[in-house]
């Protein structure tokens, strides 16, 4: 989630348009797998955080594994 952003003027029940013309990834991610979390949480007993670098528009999960990324925004939040 991003936010809370606070909006200047608006009140609650105020609709408000939010354009995003934007989005930068970072140079590095962070993947974080442990029980009960996501799909094979279930099947996973311990925790495990993992650093993973971005490259030229890919996730580098390690020498020989790439991921395409299709940066979103999932949640705006406001104050």
């Amino acid at each position: 989630a991003t936010g809370p952003v606070y909006v200047e003027g608006a009140e609650p029940g105020d609709i408000l348009k939010v354009e995003i013309k934007e989005i930068e990834l970072d140079q590095e991610g962070t993947m974080v797998t442990g029980p009960k979390l996501g799909v094979l949480g279930n099947e996973i007993t311990d925790f495990s955080i993992k650093k993973i670098q971005i490259e030229n528009g890919m996730a580098a999960f390690n020498e020989n594994i790439h991921f395409p990324l299709r940066p979103m925004i999932g949640v705006i939040g406001v104050a």
